[in-house]
C-alpha cells in the first residue's frame, strides 16, 4: 500500500485479526501502531431437542404422538457471542407464520392438539441474525370416534345376515386400525376403516 493511505481493499479473516503498521523516517527512526479487531459475519446456531412425553423419549420432528412435546433450545456462537438472557427467541402457532419474539426459558412444553409449529432463532452481539428454524409438532390426545348407526342397541331381529353400519372418524392423526369382535369367540377381526 502507499504510505499515508488507508487499508481499504483487504478482506480480513473471520475471527481475531492483529494488524501492526510500521513506519520509519529518513533518519531511521522507527515507530509502530497495533490494532486488534474481531471479524464476525456468522450468526449463532440454535438446536432444538424434543422429547415426548416431556422429559421422556426423543421426539422426531413431524411425527404423531399422544403426549405433550417438550422442546429445549440451545444456542452456540463461535464469534463474539450472544446475550444468553435475550436469545434464543421463539414462538408457537398452528399456521407456521409467527415471528419469534418470546425469550426462551428451559422446558417449553407444547400441548396444542393437531399440527403446530415452533419457530426459533438467535442474534449475536453484532446483529448477525440466524435464519428462523422450524420444527413441526403433531399431537393427538383425542380418541377416534366410533358410532354404530344400525341396528339400534338391544334390537330383536330374525335376520342372521344382519348388516352393522358404523361411522368412524378421527380429528387429527387419522384412522389406523379398525377391529371387531363378538360374544361367539370372534375377536380382533380386521375391518376396513373409513
Amino acid at each position: 500500500f502507499t504510505c499515508g493511505t488507508n487499508l481499504t481493499t483487504i478482506n480480513w479473516l473471520e475471527g481475531r485479526n492483529n494488524v501492526t503498521i510500521y513506519i520509519n523516517d529518513s533518519a531511521n527512526n522507527l515507530n509502530s501502531s497495533l490494532v486488534s479487531f474481531f471479524v464476525d459475519t456468522t450468526p449463532p446456531t440454535t438446536t432444538a431437542t424434543m422429547t415426548t412425553p416431556p422429559g421422556g423419549a426423543s421426539y422426531t420432528n413431524g411425527t404423531w404422538t399422544a403426549s405433550n412435546v417438550r422442546v429445549d433450545l440451545s444456542t452456540i456462537d463461535n464469534g463474539v457471542g450472544f446475550n444468553s438472557a435475550s436469545y434464543p427467541v421463539y414462538c408457537t402457532d398452528t399456521t407456521n407464520t409467527c415471528s419469534p419474539s418470546t425469550f426462551y426459558v428451559p422446558n417449553v412444553d407444547i400441548s396444542t392438539g393437531g399440527q403446530s409449529y415452533i419457530r426459533y432463532s438467535a442474534n449475536d452481539l453484532l446483529g448477525n441474525v440466524e435464519t428462523t428454524k422450524i420444527q413441526t409438532l403433531k399431537i393427538d390426545k383425542t380418541p377416534p370416534n366410533v358410532t354404530i348407526l344400525s341396528p339400534t342397541n338391544n334390537t330383536n331381529i330374525t335376520n342372521t345376515q344382519l348388516q352393522i353400519n358404523i361411522s368412524v372418524s378421527d380429528s387429527y392423526s387419522g384412522l389406523s386400525t379398525c377391529l371387531w369382535s363378538n360374544n361367539s369367540g370372534k375377536s380382533n377381526n380386521t375391518l376396513t376403516c373409513g
